[in-house]
């Protein structure tokens, strides 16, 4: 487990591998900043079939692929603080994971 100080981030980034080199990488990703990788290497431990892009969560201590779910329509957060609680809505959850 890895549990980050106050202050430190993380960033979201989708890592593209070009399939030809006049390929555009794809437009309208709805999280994080795109790189494009060589053809030769692979910032994971697995590869990145040409064409496609695989998503990660980075920061100094890790880079981990994460994987996009949609939470059911009864999932919810519960916020809780001096004031009381709050529920907010969940739109969107990663997973974060590799094995090797």
């Amino acid at each position: 487990i890895f549990l980050s100080q106050i202050g430190m981030n993380s960033i979201l980034r989708a890592y593209f591998r070009k399939s030809k080199k006049d390929e555009m990488p794809p437009s309208g990703l709805d999280y994080g900043e795109l790189v494009v990788i060589p053809s030769t290497s692979s910032p994971f431990l697995g590869f990145i079939p040409p064409g496609e892009h695989l998503m990660a969560i980075e920061n100094n201590m890790f880079r981990a692929p994460i994987y996009k779910h949609f939470p059911k329509k009864t999932d919810f957060l519960v916020i809780r603080n001096s004031q009381g609680y709050f529920i907010r809505k969940i739109p969107v959850i990663f997973t974060v994971g590799q094995g090797h």
